[in-house]
């Protein structure tokens, strides 16, 4: 027994507007698009993707009564989106005019170069570049 896969499922005011800073900013292309029922016009949940990376976004109202749970839960998340990248700064440099950086591209301790922002909806990401082999080990 083994885990295949985990794509997250984020709850948005707007489908539409996500899918558009998705492809548009971050170069993602879309994979499905459900319409709303009631209203064809408008989209009520996309699988979105780039490189191995699947997400999926799904309108307030069509998420609330999948998971009743979630009512009246602010958008948003307290965790992150921990991305492994290549060419972080290139990638940053095309998206920082789009996003809330909350943290400027930087080094860490352990051996990586970092970038941490919030997407329209509010939700974390982290995009991060291995700098190589920690140079501790090598002692």
């Amino acid at each position: 027994m083994f885990f295949k896969n985990l794509t997250p499922n984020m709850m948005v005011e707007d489908v539409a507007e996500t899918i558009r800073f998705y492809t548009e900013v971050m170069g993602f292309h879309v994979f499905t698009q459900v319409p709303n029922g009631d209203n064809p016009d408008v989209i009520n949940f996309a699988i979105l993707g780039r490189d191995a990376i699947q997400i999926m976004v799904q309108a307030r109202q069509s998420f609330e009564a999948d998971v009743p749970t979630t009512d009246d839960i602010p958008i948003g998340a307290s965790q992150t989106f921990y991305v492994d990248v290549e060419e972080v700064d290139e990638i940053f440099a095309r998206i920082a005019d789009h996003v809330e950086v909350i943290k400027e591209l930087h080094s860490t301790w352990y051996n990586t170069r970092e970038v941490y922002f919030r997407d329209l909806n509010g939700y974390i990401w982290c995009l991060s570049e291995s700098l190589g082999a920690d140079p501790a080990e090598d002692e």
